[in-house]
């Protein structure tokens, strides 16, 4: 497993010291819509961004494969495959986002939506558009697909060095925590990690134990300006 030193970047020293260990992770980076745990997939290889389905899957299944066994209590480690967190945020255009802040904010914004969709009754992934269907709409129609009932929007890129991938749109991105917010009365799909968001900004990082977070009342784990009480 990679050292974590080498995936994140602390924000500040601050920041590092505030806020809990697991929000380092916004520096990165259900199972059956995921890869399997035993699936080998090598570190150097890239997300598949070649259609709205391959994005769609790429950023579900990659961030599954990092997150799950610690969500599961499986593992002490936030991240279970650096590589794979790595490539569920290369699912995002960053491109509109502050330079300074831009790994920061895209790392929040991946476990903000993925919360969100984690809420939202997705279809198979059958019935999402891949290459072969983006080719065949009329010239001139936009290479672009909505998860249904929600504005999240996967489209190709036109222009710069990532042409012709599909990415989850800056719009997209830079709305995430108002759909996040949006998303608070609507209950969790099965098999989804439940309340994952929260959770991380809520616990105390490798130097606190997890279990001793859980025991604390839930007014001390309630998020205010933007982490959990107890850490005022």
């Amino acid at each position: 497993m990679l050292r974590l030193q080498t995936i994140f970047r602390p924000v500040s020293r601050i920041t590092t010291a505030g806020l809990p260990f697991l929000l380092i992770v916004l520096t990165l980076a259900a199972v059956p819509h995921g890869l399997a745990a035993e699936e080998f997939v090598s570190p150097l290889e890239p997300a598949d961004t070649s259609s709205p389905r391959a994005t769609l899957k790429s950023f579900r299944g990659n961030f599954d494969r990092t997150f799950r066994d610690y969500y599961d209590l499986k593992s002490f480690t936030m991240v279970g495959d650096a590589a794979s967190g790595l490539r569920a945020k290369r699912t995002l255009d960053t491109s509109k986002l502050p330079p300074a802040q831009a790994g920061r904010l895209a790392g929040e914004a991946m476990l903000l939506l993925y919360d969100v969709l984690d809420r939202v009754k997705l279809p198979a992934y059958e019935e999402v558009p891949d290459a072969a269907a983006m080719l065949e709409l009329p010239a001139g129609e936009p290479r672009r697909w909505q998860v249904p009932g929600t504005e999240i929007t996967i489209a190709r890129i036109e222009e710069g060095p990532r042409r012709g991938e599909y990415l989850f749109t800056s719009e997209t991105v830079g709305r995430a925590h108002e759909f996040y917010a949006r998303a608070q009365n609507i209950p969790y799909q099965p098999g989804a990690m439940d309340g994952f968001y929260q959770r991380v900004i809520s616990e105390g990082g490798s130097w606190i134990p997890v279990k001793l977070i859980q025991w604390l009342p839930d007014w001390a784990k309630s998020i205010v300006w933007g982490q959990a009480a107890w850490k005022w």
